[in-house]
């Protein structure tokens, strides 16, 4: 009956420490086995000794069950912090991303500032290169209409003096 009411109340308890309090259990006892009270002395005095034997075995057992609540609340709690710490750290990397973004952000809109800078300079070079060009084509049209107008009065010349030759 005590074997199976210890099994009973450690299938509730945790495989890893199970082992652990099944040596207790065992120890506890052989201990109150070899107590004097756990002896009958009398054969009606047996039932006595061994509800007392089994309640001092429960308080044990209750102790020990107190101390394993006790322990698994200090783990909670140390999880629950830990699991806090966590989220301090996440948010704190993420607020680190945000400002590594931003960071990048601005330098990456400063580099296409400085870009749009350079391309507008070239943009107006470009346009005083091409006015200049205009300009040198005008020149260069003029240059070759006089030309043209040269070569066809010398042609009409040419051919003046040429009839006046032949006549």
């Amino acid at each position: 009956m005590q074997l199976c009411m210890l099994r009973s109340s450690c299938s509730r308890i945790s495989c890893s420490t199970w082992e652990t309090q099944n040596m207790a259990f065992s120890s506890q006892i052989l201990t109150l086995s070899k107590t004097p009270c756990c002896r009958p002395r009398r054969p009606n005095c047996r039932w006595k000794i061994l509800l007392s034997c089994q309640s001092t075995l429960f308080t044990a057992q209750y102790a020990l069950l107190q101390n394993q609540q006790v322990a698994k609340d200090k783990q909670q709690e140390q999880l629950t912090a830990a699991f806090e710490a966590l989220l301090q750290d996440h948010e704190h990397l993420g607020m680190l991303h945000e400002h590594q973004s931003e960071d990048s952000l601005k330098t990456f809109h400063r580099i296409l500032e400085l870009e749009h800078k350079a391309l507008g300079e070239r943009h107006e070079d470009m346009l005083k290169h091409k006015a200049e060009l205009e300009e040198l084509e005008k020149v260069l049209n003029t240059k070759q209409e006089a030309m043209q107008q040269e070569q066809r009065t010398n042609t009409i010349t040419t051919d003046e003096n040429q009839r006046l030759w032949e006549s």
